[in-house]
């Protein structure tokens, strides 16, 4: 699978900042108080408490990072969004349209997933387009892609339009 360009997932500065802040509080709070505990409390319960609450925040951020979008690539059958564990590839031949995602007058119901910490990804609602799967690094720079199955998926990187006007032009050629 040749990739003929692949442009990379920049992330906003809420995004940005909203990440930093989080790890900021998990570190702190979520460390430092236990090791905190760790290093005054005398007896192997409280110890082994303090230990659990330290692992249970790492497993905690595992699903916000496997989910982080990388890049976008375009191959010559597919679109393939790139994340930290594992890639969806989209099949330009199962893509109905694709466009520029405009969030002007839009107010995004996040159903299940990852508000801004690394990314938006997981499942948001609004009421122009419906339901979706972000994977989103910075709403100025997406664009929606909708399968022929009526499944939508939100996307950005960097030169969005750039992307898309391939992705039409791969749609209209698998048309033939």
């Amino acid at each position: 699978m040749d990739n003929y360009f692949t442009a990379k997932v920049r992330r906003s500065r809420g995004v940005n900042l909203l990440t930093a802040v989080s790890l900021i509080l998990i570190f702190i709070v979520g460390f430092g108080v236990p090791l905190y505990g760790i290093l005054t409390i005398r007896d192997s319960a409280g110890i082994y408490v303090c230990i659990s609450i330290m692992v249970f925040l790492l497993i905690c951020l595992i699903p916000f990072l496997v989910k982080v979008p990388l890049s976008i690539s375009l191959t010559e059958h597919h679109l393939v969004l790139h994340r930290v564990m594992g890639n969806i590839s989209l099949s330009y031949m199962d893509i109905e349209s694709v466009q520029l995602y405009t969030e002007k007058g839009i107010s995004d119901l996040r159903i299940f997933g990852n508000g801004g910490v690394f990314a938006f990804t997981g499942k948001f609602y609004n009421r122009h387009i419906g339901f979706y799967t972000a994977y989103v690094g910075d709403y100025s720079q997406a664009f929606l892609v909708e399968l022929k199955g009526g499944k939508k998926f939100v996307f950005s990187c960097e030169h969005p339009q750039t992307v898309v006007d391939a992705i039409k032009l791969h749609i209209h050629q698998s048309n033939f």
